[in-house]
């Protein structure tokens, strides 16, 4: 077998187990102590125009959100390129200097690996504190995948961890 192949193979399995071990939308799992600057309420609204990966011409789509050590995984859309999720995740954010918010699209299949439909990430520090913000972004792709389309919608408030629980 040649050495491309086991590769192609190796990151098949690599993400059909990656995609087996994230966690629900609900749970989460904190690794080591750290200590929390502030937390981040994110709000996955939509996607748009994403890239049809099924054959009738649409895509299951979902969304993993990841901070650190923390993922959410957002619930399937069946048949659309225009999903809307309107889920809410929190996160705890320890190095605020650092903190990247990496959001990633995948269409869902029964009787393969999940089809790669794009990326994005948010500087966390870029976010305003106590404001909320609601902000789209266009899609990327990967070495997989370089060609991808459509975006995402989220909606962010950041506070410190005293505060950022009430409005104001």
């Amino acid at each position: 077998v040649s050495q491309r192949v086991s590769n192609f193979i190796a990151k098949k399995i690599k993400g059909i187990i990656k995609e087996k071990l994230v966690l629900p939308n609900w749970q989460h799992i904190k690794l080591g102590q750290q200590d929390i600057e502030g937390k981040l309420r994110v709000t996955l609204l939509n996607a748009t125009n994403l890239m049809a990966s099924d054959s009738n011409g649409k895509s299951d789509p979902y969304a993993t959100l990841s901070l650190d050590d923390i993922e959410y995984k957002s619930k399937v859309i069946p048949k659309t390129l225009n999903p809307v999720w309107n889920e809410t995740m929190l996160f705890e954010v320890s190095r605020l200097r650092d903190a990247r918010l990496y959001i990633r699209v995948f269409d869902h299949d029964l009787f393969s690996s999940d089809d790669f439909l794009g990326k994005t990430q948010v500087r966390v520090a870029s976010l305003a504190e106590n404001q909320v913000h609601a902000l789209t972004y266009r899609l990327r792709g990967n070495e997989e995948t370089p060609v991808v389309s459509g975006t995402v919608t989220l909606e962010f408030l950041y506070g410190h961890e005293e505060g950022s629980g009430s409005s104001g």
